[in-house]
């Protein structure tokens, strides 16, 4: 019979989605990179390097934003919604204390 229970930590788990969400917010790409893409220009190679390199930085802040709120959002929803889950069973339990647990 395998065991399908699910133990959380809050504690360490709120740690944990907080430090996702504080290393995400930090990430930043170099900007320094652009500056040296004019050189680019006169190539075609360049012309398609140039248009890569703009949509990691545009595709950068989508995944910064991401990363750093919608993420950290739903895995503290799914946090919520586990311990609250858990006090709705274990206020549902009914023990009964007059065999003294025999």
């Amino acid at each position: 019979m395998s065991d399908k229970s699910l133990y959380i930590d809050t504690f360490m788990y709120t740690g944990i989605v907080n430090e996702i969400k504080s290393k995400a917010a930090a990430c930043n790409l170099s900007e320094k990179p652009l500056d040296s893409v004019k050189a680019w220009d006169n190539t075609d190679i360049g012309v398609k390097m140039k248009e890569v390199l703009n949509s990691v930085y545009a595709t950068e802040v989508i995944y910064k934003s991401q990363s750093s709120q919608s993420l950290p959002a739903a895995l503290f929803k799914l946090r919520d919604s586990i311990t609250s889950l858990d006090k709705t069973l274990s206020d549902s339990l009914k023990v009964d204390s007059d065999n003294n647990g025999e």
